[in-house]
C-alpha cells in the first residue's frame, strides 16, 4: 500500500508544477523556487510520481532537457485551489 503524502507537500509540489517557468530537472527545488516547506528530494519525487499515479498531474514525454515536462490535470487544478482554500 502506498503512503499518501502530508497535504502541504502536495500543495507545493502542486504549486510547483503550476508554476510555467518550472522543471524538475535540476532537483535543486527547494532553493530555485522557494518552496515554503523542507522536503528531502526522495520525499519530493515521491509526492511528485504520487500525484502523478493519482492522475493530478500529467507527464509529457520525450521533451528537451530543461523543458517543461509536468503540467497541471483539471483534477489537479481542482485540488490545488481546495488546498489553497483549506490550508492558508
Amino acid at each position: 500500500m502506498y503512503e499518501i503524502p502530508d497535504n502541504i507537500e502536495v500543495l507545493e509540489v502542486l504549486k510547483a508544477v503550476e508554476n510555467p517557468d518550472f522543471s524538475f530537472m535540476s532537483l535543486e527545488i527547494a532553493r530555485k523556487y522557494n518552496l515554503s516547506v523542507h522536503m528531502s528530494r526522495n520525499r519530493l519525487l515521491y509526492t511528485l510520481y504520487w500525484l502523478e499515479k493519482q492522475e493530478f498531474i500529467s507527464r509529457k514525454k520525450n521533451v528537451e532537457k530543461a523543458q517543461k515536462r509536468y503540467f497541471l490535470t483539471e483534477r489537479g487544478t481542482r485540488l490545488l485551489r481546495t488546498l489553497e482554500r483549506e490550508i492558508r
